[in-house]
């Protein structure tokens, strides 16, 4: 079960890169930042069951250069069996708004538009799980309980991920560390805002 979950949070994280192979790497690193998912117990259905207005904000930090930038995640529409995550990733080198529609049953990526242009939604890129193990972590939001995956493939040497769905918004990140070529990309938890609950999700 656990690898089972773990295979989805990185299916999805590398699927999500797909469109930015032509882009540099610090474009393909953010990229990957999108629907990082990661638990041990959780049905498809129940992570992705998100409410429109649940957003959370992160830092993004590129080591050895002076950037920073924000990336802020929302829900802003929901459809049968999906649902539109958008993401606007804002560097000072780069300002980009990605719409994402996500299967809720599946969890895969049935759309994606980049700046008002439709793109391919990623392929099955095979990825290679390095480690996974459960401990603490600190960021500016404040210290969580998470699940730690340290993963690869051929466009990216080394990915981390931090994540705790019970206790962090959306797809639960509360930290991710992209490696490539001479420089990392960090993105570190900032804020999060769940969605007033409904009379809805009471029944």
């Amino acid at each position: 079960m656990k690898k089972l979950f773990v295979g989805l949070l990185l299916g999805l994280v590398l699927s999500v890169s797909a469109p930015a192979r032509a882009e540099n790497q610090i474009e393909l690193a953010l990229q990957s930042t999108a629907h990082s998912i990661a638990t041990a117990s959780y049905r498809v259905a129940d992570m992705l069951n998100w409410k429109v207005g649940d957003t959370s904000t992160y830092s993004i930090h590129i080591t050895g250069l002076p950037i920073k930038g924000s990336l802020v995640k929302s829900v802003t529409k929901l459809e049968e069996h999906a649902v539109w995550l958008h993401e606007v990733e804002n560097l000072i080198i780069k300002k980009q708004v990605v719409d994402v529609l996500l299967s809720t049953q599946t969890g895969r990526v049935l759309k994606m538009i980049t700046d008002g242009k439709e793109m391919p939604a990623g392929g099955d890129d095979h990825f290679e799980l390095i480690s996974q193990d459960f401990g603490k972590v600190t960021v500016p939001a404040g210290t969580f309980e998470a699940m730690h995956i340290v993963a690869s493939n051929d466009l990216t040497p080394r990915i981390e991920l931090w994540a705790n769905p019970n206790d962090v918004v959306l797809d639960g990140t509360i930290k991710q560390i992209v490696f490539t070529t001479g420089t990392a990309i960090i993105i570190e938890l900032e804020s999060q805002k769940r969605a007033p609950a409904t009379n809805a999700d009471a029944d």
